[in-house]
């Protein structure tokens, strides 16, 4: 019998819990601000240079850990993805999945 009604059941799976994710991001950040990572874009080297990062060498950018959490905080929690007709195709973000 058909009641018109429709439900979407997207079940929660994690692998990791809440302290392995925040260990693993302050790894992102301690990695980031001491070790560095290679850019080979000079605008983008200027940008973060700009912004409080420091440059060895050119292209070995360290970035602190502020600008990383500035980034995350002011990134969006979903967009669009355009196909080549500039046609929507699908929302990333929320709990939505694709294969």
């Amino acid at each position: 019998m058909d009641t018109g009604m429709s439900s979407h059941c997207t079940p929660k799976f994690r692998l990791l819990d809440e302290s392995q994710i925040l260990r693993i991001h302050h790894a992102a950040l301690r990695i980031l601000q001491e070790v560095g990572v290679k850019v080979l874009h000079k605008k983008a080297v200027d940008l973060l240079a700009d912004h409080g990062a420091g440059v060895k060498d050119g292209s070995l950018v360290r970035i602190p850990s502020f600008l990383v959490e500035d980034a995350i905080q002011s990134a969006p929690s979903s967009f669009v993805v355009y196909n080549r007709k500039k046609e929507p195709v699908m929302e990333l973000g929320g709990r939505k999945i694709y294969f």
